[in-house]
């Protein structure tokens, strides 16, 4: 799989949903490469899948967004809770889910949580995002511990690529 970027407008969720399962999909089926879904005022969600198959999702944490004119609120932080994001630790400077086991195929709710992230916490609709897909470092392996989960390797302010 080669790497792309594509300009994506938001204009509906079900539309988003769609794009997010597709990318994501294509990940898993080819492990090593890497997501970026970046909306604006420096706000994303990435995906990687490692050489095992293993989908690891972060979206940026607050820390990273004090400078920005939409900086997470407390409100956002209890959505992405909610949305089932660990918050971010030693583990991970940023928002973070991963997911281990390939049953149920995890593409689905990892847009699931990312397609919701984008509308209603970083409030995509209306946006137009950029979609990117790159391979990863091919011994980049997702970490995990009892109570968080990142990636080994750092890029972007975070901990996912």
């Amino acid at each position: 799989m080669s790497s792309w970027v594509a300009i994506f407008p938001v204009t509906d969720a079900e539309t988003l949903f769609a794009k997010l399962v597709e990318t994501i999909d294509a990940c898993l089926v080819e492990p090593g490469h890497y997501v970026i879904i970046e909306a604006p005022d420096n706000r994303f969600v990435q995906a990687l899948v490692d050489p095992d198959g293993v989908l690891a999702i972060e979206t940026v944490a607050a820390q990273f967004l004090s400078d920005t004119p939409r900086p997470l609120t407390l409100a956002d932080e209890d959505a992405l809770l909610r949305l089932g994001w660990r918050p971010p630790s030693e583990h991970s400077p940023n928002w973070h889910r991963v997911f281990v086991d390939p049953w149920p195929w995890p593409a689905p709710l990892a847009a699931e949580m990312t397609a919701r992230t984008l509308l209603t916490v970083h409030h995509a609709y209306d946006e137009v995002l950029n979609i990117s897909l790159h391979p990863a470092n091919t011994t980049t392996r997702v970490s995990t511990c009892e109570a968080a989960c990142s990636i080994a390797s750092s890029a972007r302010n975070c901990s996912a690529l």
